[in-house]
């Protein structure tokens, strides 16, 4: 039974690369994170 009619690339929606909404939407939830890693390392390293 050959592998290669298992190995199927999933059709495209709209004709967007795969996985570049995801990655859209992950960077988009992270950007307000990213920004509060520096107050958050302050906070951590005065407790300390």
């Amino acid at each position: 039974m050959p592998a290669q009619h298992l190995v199927r690339p999933r059709p495209r929606t709209a004709g967007a690369p795969a996985g570049s909404d995801a990655v859209a939407v992950l960077r988009r939830a992270a950007r307000p994170l990213i920004g509060q890693l520096p107050a958050l390392a302050d906070r951590l390293t005065a407790e300390l």
